[in-house]
C-alpha cells in the first residue's frame, strides 16, 4: 500500500494504538475513578488565553442500565432522581442481579382487569325492572353462545392488544415505550333452577418493548356458590387467589421503585341468609391475606415489602327490608381485624376496623338501580399511644338508565388501606368513579370515563389525589370478535412527599378480544 493511500480514520486508529499504552504506564489512577478506570491528567495550551472559558465536555452517549433496562445519561449534571442513582451504582461496580418477574401470575392490572360477574341479587333479579344497562344487554347476533357442560355453561376467551405508553415509570421526566398485553381466560356460570355456581379466571402477560423491568404476568381464579336450602333459607361461599399489580400513578404507590409493585391476595368466606316476606337477615364471615413481593429501590437493593403484609379476620351481618315494590332499605354492619407480621408493621398498623352503614338499594326510580349508602368507619389501632380515627363512609354502585341506548353509572367507597412508606399505620382511601355508555349502534358503545381518588395518610399532614379519564369504544364484530381501542390520561398530585413530582401519564391502545 502506497504511502498516499492511508486515510485519516486509518492514521487515527495507528496513532491511538500507540498512544494509549504509554499513557496507561505513566498515568497514575485517580483516587476516586473506580477499579481499573485510568484518568488522564489535564493538558495545558500555551496559546490559549488563560480568562477565556473552558469549552464544553462532550456528552457521553446514552446507556442501559443492564439491572432495570432504563436507558440512561450518565452526564453529572444530570439531576434525574434515576439517573442519580443508577450512575450512583454504576460508578460503585455494584452489580446486583434482578429476578426475571414471570411468576405464577394474575389477569389484573388496576386498570385493564377484567370483571367477573359475581352471583346474582335475587331480589333484584326477580324484581323485573323495565329496561336494562347498555352492557347488560343481551344482543341476539353478537353475544357469544359458549360451551354448555352439564348445568354450566363457559365463556372461554383470549384478549390481545398493543398500546403506547408516554410515562412508564410515572416520573416528572417521561420515558416512553410500546407495550403488548395477552389474557386468556374464562367464565362460568351454571342455570340450574336452583342454587348458583360460578367459577372465573385468567392468566396476564404483559411485555414492554424496550423497558423490561415492566414486563409483568399475572393471574386470578375465584369460586362463588349458593345453597338453596329451602325457599326461606340459603347458604353461599366464595375463594379466590389473585396477583395483582398496582398502576405506577397509583395513590397509595408514591415512591420510587425500580420493579412494578405487585402482591397476592387469597381470600375465602362463608354465609347464610334467611328471608320471610319482605325481610332479609344475612351473615357471614372470612378470612384473606394480602402478601406483597419484595421490590428494588432505584440503586439496585432490594426493598423488603413485607411490613405491607397482613391477614384479615372479617365478619358482617346485614338486615334488608323491602318497601314500596322494588326498593329495600338495608343496614351494614362490618369488622375486619388486621394483623401485620413484623416487629415494625405490628407495632403501628395491628388494628381492628368497623364501619356502619345504611341506604337503599334495589329500583330506586324506574330508571335508577342499584345502591346506595352511608355511614361511618372507626378505627382503634393496637398501639396505646395511637388514638382511634373516626371518618365518614360511602359504599355506591347505581346505574342511570337515561333513555334507551345511554347509561349513566356512579360508583364509589371509602376504606382503609396499607400505603408503599415505612412508618406509616395507614391511609383512609377514597374512590369515585364515572362512566357515560352511549350505544351508537347495535353492536357499537361508546364510553367515557372519569375517576377520582384520594388518599388520607392516617396522623400524617401527607396527602395524594389522582385523576385519570377514560376514552373508548366496544366494536361487536361478530358473536365472537369484539374490537375495543381506548386513550387514557392520569395525572396525580402529592404533597407532603419528598418525591412532590405530580406524575401524568397517557396510554392509547387497542385490544381484541374472540370469546366462545
Amino acid at each position: 500500500m502506497s504511502r498516499s493511500s492511508i486515510s485519516a480514520p486509518a492514521l487515527l486508529v495507528l496513532l491511538t494504538s500507540v498512544a494509549v499504552p504509554v499513557a496507561a504506564q505513566t498515568t497514575p489512577t485517580a483516587p476516586n475513578s473506580g477499579p481499573g478506570r485510568l484518568t488522564l491528567p489535564p493538558q495545558s495550551d500555551p496559546m490559549r488565553d488563560p480568562q477565556a472559558p473552558l469549552p464544553p465536555a462532550p456528552l457521553p452517549p446514552r446507556a442501559v442500565d443492564p439491572q432495570t433496562g432504563r436507558p440512561i445519561t450518565v452526564r453529572p449534571d444530570n439531576v434525574d432522581p434515576v439517573d442519580t442513582a443508577t450512575r450512583e451504582r454504576l460508578q460503585s461496580g455494584a452489580t446486583v442481579p434482578v429476578p426475571a418477574y414471570i411468576p405464577l401470575p394474575t389477569g389484573s392490572t388496576q386498570q385493564t382487569e377484567l370483571p367477573t360477574q359475581r352471583v346474582a341479587d335475587r331480589a333484584l333479579a326477580a324484581s323485573r325492572l323495565p329496561g336494562t344497562t347498555v352492557r347488560l344487554r343481551q344482543r341476539p347476533g353478537y353475544d357469544a353462545p359458549g360451551l354448555r357442560a352439564g348445568g354450566m355453561v363457559i365463556h372461554p376467551y383470549i384478549d390481545t392488544g398493543m398500546a403506547y405508553d408516554a410515562n412508564v415509570y410515572a416520573e416528572e421526566n417521561p420515558r416512553n415505550d410500546v407495550f403488548a398485553h395477552l389474557t386468556g381466560g374464562f367464565d362460568a356460570a351454571s342455570d340450574w333452577g336452583r342454587h348458583r355456581a360460578v367459577l372465573s379466571g385468567f392468566v396476564r402477560r404483559r411485555q414492554y418493548g424496550q423497558y423490561t423491568s415492566e414486563n409483568t404476568t399475572t393471574y386470578r381464579l375465584i369460586g362463588a356458590g349458593r345453597y338453596d336450602a329451602d325457599s326461606h333459607l340459603s347458604f353461599n361461599s366464595e375463594a379466590s387467589h389473585q396477583r395483582i399489580q398496582l398502576e405506577r400513578g397509583a395513590v397509595e404507590e408514591v415512591s420510587s421503585l425500580a420493579l412494578p409493585t405487585l402482591y397476592d391476595f387469597t381470600s375465602g368466606l362463608l354465609g347464610a341468609q334467611v328471608q320471610y316476606g319482605s325481610t332479609r337477615l344475612s351473615a357471614q364471615g372470612g378470612v384473606n391475606r394480602t402478601a406483597f413481593r419484595d421490590n428494588r429501590s432505584l440503586t439496585g437493593a432490594v426493598t423488603d415489602q413485607r411490613f405491607r403484609n397482613f391477614t384479615g379476620y372479617t365478619g358482617q351481618a346485614r338486615l334488608e327490608q323491602e318497601v314500596l315494590g322494588g326498593r329495600t332499605l338495608y343496614g351494614q354492619f362490618n369488622f375486619e381485624r388486621r394483623r401485620f407480621e413484623t416487629a415494625d408493621a405490628i407495632r403501628l398498623s395491628n388494628a381492628d376496623v368497623y364501619t356502619l352503614t345504611g341506604g337503599l338499594r334495589g329500583a330506586l326510580t324506574q330508571l335508577i338501580r342499584g345502591h346506595a349508602g352511608v355511614g361511618l368507619i372507626r378505627v382503634d389501632f393496637q398501639d396505646p399511644a395511637a388514638p382511634s380515627i373516626s371518618s365518614l363512609t360511602f359504599d355506591t354502585q347505581i346505574d342511570w338508565l337515561v333513555r334507551d341506548r345511554t347509561t349513566i353509572s356512579l360508583s364509589g367507597e371509602r376504606d382503609l388501606r396499607t400505603v408503599a412508606q415505612r412508618g406509616v399505620r395507614a391511609a383512609l382511601f377514597t374512590t369515585v368513579n364515572l362512566r357515560v355508555d352511549e350505544e351508537i349502534r347495535r353492536n357499537l358503545i361508546l364510553s367515557v370515563g372519569l375517576r377520582q381518588q384520594f388518599t388520607d395518610y392516617v396522623q400524617d399532614t401527607r396527602r395524594a389525589s389522582a385523576t385519570g379519564v377514560t376514552l373508548g369504544a366496544d366494536w361487536l364484530l361478530d358473536r365472537h370478535w369484539t374490537v375495543r381501542p381506548q386513550v387514557s390520561y392520569l395525572r396525580r398530585t402529592d404533597r407532603g412527599f419528598n418525591l412532590d413530582l405530580g406524575p401524568e401519564d397517557a396510554q392509547v391502545g387497542v385490544s381484541a378480544t374472540f370469546r366462545l
